[in-house]
């Protein structure tokens, strides 16, 4: 049995702590997500995401219903899939793409905790991202330069003042590497550091016997860093790799391209023959024969789902004759992030 070590978000700062975090850091004060409304928009996920999903969508919504609604949350450009199972019903979800993720980060959290206002339903909108941003040439998420000279002028506040940084600030706007069509995205790079989870993060005192292992604003370049290797990790056509550490965060699994004559009991039998572990099989349909076309399993040991995770990786249900592969990524994720003894190492 591989022993587990827990860390939490508020304990990263415990010495130099090696390791190859694909999935991208949060702010100290929310955890990555909850069940009810998906993906907090403070995550720094939201900044390597073009594409949203948006689930709890009314069944009887119209398409430009929905759009009149997103239309009062954001001035940017969009497109929107919604997804119908009849001319008068929709599946449940829907797809809002941009293609700056600051604009899509305003409007997730613009779209945090919200109902349809044209429909009475108990339940909010449900978010979290579908897509990684594509990366450039040099290996690098297109808005990710201007976040680094950011943190370039956090280093320089912290040595000469604060009066430095709003003039590296805007220029770094200046540069035209930060690309946004909101006010939102200004006002961020305008904010002072005391702002920002790295600069708190690095005003916490290492554990006692580390001392000497201080955090720098060199963590925001590793959270740059974690952003372009999440990137990578991501394809349109299989989903999220099962070598992230995301994976190592999460209890709950969306897995897509499910074909829509597949029963539940053909599923759950495939899903047998890849686990041993217990699981919860949530399939939903839309009649008695056909699925929705995705489902979700849900198990307690975050390492167990990354396995079947590895074991899902670019498969196709042997039973149908489909030619896509089923498509996966991380659906629900836990406070605290489970490590196993191997992936971790100190620098002392």
């Amino acid at each position: 049995m591989i022993r587990l070590i827990s860390i939490t978000v508020a304990r990263r700062e415990q010495s130099s702590i090696g390791i190859a975090l694909e999935r991208q850091l949060v702010p100290l004060d929310c955890t990555d997500g909850t069940e009810e409304f998906g993906l907090h928009p403070y995550s720094t996920q939201w900044l390597s995401s073009t594409k949203m999903m948006i689930r709890n969508v009314p069944a009887r919504c119209t398409e430009p219903e929905f759009r009149s609604f997103l239309e009062s949350l954001t001035a940017g450009k969009y497109v929107l899939e919604m997804p119908k199972t009849s001319q008068t019903k929709c599946k449940g979800y829907a797809f809002v793409e941009m293609c700056d993720p600051l604009s899509l980060a305003a409007l997730a959290e613009a779209l945090w905790q919200q109902r349809l206002p044209t429909r009475a339903s108990e339940r909010a909108l449900k978010i979290h991202p579908a897509q990684f941003c594509p990366e450039n040439a040099h290996g690098t998420c297109e808005t990710l330069p201007a976040f680094e000279r950011f943190f370039e002028a956090q280093e320089v506040e912290s040595r000469n003042g604060a009066g430095h940084t709003a003039q590296l600030a805007s220029m770094a706007l200046a540069a035209g590497s930060l690309v946004t069509r909101q006010p939102w995205g200004r006002d961020f790079v305008a904010l002072p550091s005391t702002k920002f989870w790295c600069a708190a993060m690095a005003a916490v005192a290492p554990p006692p016997g580390l001392e000497s292992k201080w955090l720098s604003p060199q963590l925001g370049r590793h959270a740059l860093e974690a952003s372009r290797s999440t990137a990578s990790l991501w394809t349109e056509e299989f989903g999220l790799h099962p070598n992230s550490t995301q994976w190592l965060s999460c209890t709950k699994m969306m897995i897509r391209n499910v074909p829509a004559r597949c029963t539940e009991t053909e599923l759950r039998s495939f899903l047998e023959s890849l686990t041993s572990t217990e699981y919860v099989l949530e399939m939903p349909k839309t009649s008695q024969t056909k699925c929705k076309g995705y489902a979700f399993v849900e198990m307690c040991d975050p390492l167990s789902l990354a396995a079947l995770a590895e074991a899902l990786w670019q498969q196709r249900l042997p039973t149908r004759a489909s030619e896509r592969a089923l498509k996966i990524h991380p659906a629900k994720f836990v406070a605290e992030m489970l490590l196993p003894a191997s992936k971790l190492y100190f620098d002392l």
